[in-house]
């Protein structure tokens, strides 16, 4: 195991699980409930696609770095059969089935294993109970770009991923943009950019290499450890060499205008609280000013105390950092 790698395991095995109420005291908690909005989202599309055609199709999912199992209630919901949760954090994994089981003791899911792995470095089939099995669907949610340290460790981890989709299965994931954080380098006088509640820092402005080019990433509360840029286009390229086809791929803020007309959606963004609700306040912040400017649109449309659902630029600036993406492989 690298030392980045060992890093980033111990970072994740030592962050806490917190309360609901605790969370909603967080200067970042519509951003996390924004992020998983996202989630949910994506995940529902993906399996949309798969039963296009078969609404009753078995789904089986692989849920590559799992965490504490923080999508275990969206595959509960999108009504999957099997799962499989791994990942390199093993007290991660031992919380994440500690929740299966919990939510298992009142009510019928999918059945679910268990793998602490470093996907990146070991090959997954030798550890599934069954190593032959082909699963519908892979999802990897603001991890994947920990594989790009190395060109080994990046084809490890998709390798992982892709031999074991069945033909037409999907591998969705969401990523930082790499093409957006070099624009914000490069527009920053420094080595760093960020605000009050996050911090990108590079060692220097030199051109990126496609594989090892690290920054520290600051996440107020949540992250602290150093990740690895995905040039999308590289991505492509090593996951067409594995019979992937690219469906889909987004900027959270593209992604965002794509989904939230969608009455289900809207009101999925509603129960998740992924947006917070500001009325006119006197005294506004210019962290809200383009909050303040929807108000005095909506005002001059003749409605009263109008409250929008929005993002203080703040976190705003964070989650257009990231991007969705979809692939497919060959039938």
């Amino acid at each position: 195991m690298s030392t980045e790698v060992s890093t980033i395991a111990q970072h994740y095995n030592q962050l806490g699980q917190s309360d609901v109420e605790k969370r909603k005291q967080s200067p970042i908690y519509y951003l996390r409930s924004f992020n998983n909005w996202t989630k949910s989202v994506l995940i529902n599309e993906a399996l949309d696609i798969l039963r296009k055609d078969n609404r009753g199709r078995r789904i089986r999912v692989l849920d590559f770095c799992c965490g504490k199992g923080g999508d275990l209630q969206k595959w509960i919901i999108g009504n999957v059969n099997y799962v499989v949760f791994a990942d390199i954090a093993e007290v991660s994994v031992q919380q994440a089935e500690n929740r299966y089981r919990d939510r298992r003791r009142n009510r019928r899911i999918f059945e679910a294993e268990f793998i602490v792995a470093d996907l990146c470095h070991d090959k997954l089939s030798p550890k599934l109970r069954n190593p032959s099995q082909m699963f519908d669907l892979v999802s990897c949610q603001f991890s994947f770009h920990y594989s790009f340290e190395t060109y080994e460790r990046a084809e490890r981890m998709l390798r992982n991923a892709c031999d074991r989709l069945a033909p037409g299965g999907l591998f969705i994931g969401t990523i930082p943009d790499a093409h957006e954080i070099m624009r914000r380098l490069h527009s920053s006088p420094a080595e760093t950019f960020g605000n009050d509640i996050y911090r990108v820092k590079f060692n220097s402005k030199d051109p990126a290499p496609l594989f090892g080019a690290k920054y520290h990433f600051y996440l107020q509360e949540h992250v602290d450890c150093p990740e690895f840029l995905v040039f999308f286009p590289v991505l492509m390229k090593m996951a067409e060499k594995l019979g992937m086809t690219l469906l889909v791929r987004s900027t959270f803020s593209e992604f965002f205008e794509e989904h939230r007309q969608n009455q289900k959606y809207k009101e999925l963004m509603h129960r998740m609280q992924a947006l917070e609700k500001y009325s006119h306040t006197p005294d506004s912040e210019e962290e809200y000013s383009h909050a303040e400017a929807e108000i005095d649109r909506l005002v001059q449309l003749g409605i009263s105390n109008p409250v929008v659902g929005t993002l203080s630029k703040s976190q705003w600036e964070v989650a257009s950092m990231y991007s969705v993406f979809i692939f497919q492989k060959a039938e």
